[in-house]
């Protein structure tokens, strides 16, 4: 019997493609005021990293388990994690830009297959 289902199937092997998740593109800006004694340079390396770190998709995220599909990022995300950065006394400006929307928005909403895809980082330094 089971020569004769062999005989009946033709086996192939089967081609997987993965997914790619759509990227919902945007970048920020930051106002800011230093510490006295904090270098520029320094304060705007540790934001920009941090930012990346909350935004991986395998390590970041609230849990840092992966920022998840379809989760919105938003000015409360961002807030407290840039004035955590060492050497950051305050914000005094936080801008997101929906780069396909060209707008200012508080959150960047995102479907249930997309990613956060940040462009871009500026930070100005207000001393």
């Amino acid at each position: 019997m089971h020569a004769r289902i062999d005989e009946d199937l033709e086996w192939r092997p089967a081609t997987l493609a993965p997914i790619q998740p759509d990227p919902r593109v945007w970048w920020m800006r930051n106002e800011l005021k230093r510490h006295r004694g904090a270098t520029a340079d320094r304060v705007k390396a540790d934001v920009k990293e941090k930012v990346k770190q909350l935004l991986n998709p395998l390590k970041g995220g609230p849990k840092a388990d992966g920022w998840p599909f379809g989760r919105a990022v938003g000015k409360a995300d961002l807030y407290p994690l840039v004035e955590g950065v060492e050497g950051v006394d305050r914000i005094t400006d936080l801008v997101i830009v929906d780069e396909g929307r060209r707008l200012r928005v508080e959150t960047v909403k995102l479907q249930d297959d997309e990613l956060p895809n940040l462009i871009g980082v500026e930070i100005y330094d207000r001393g």
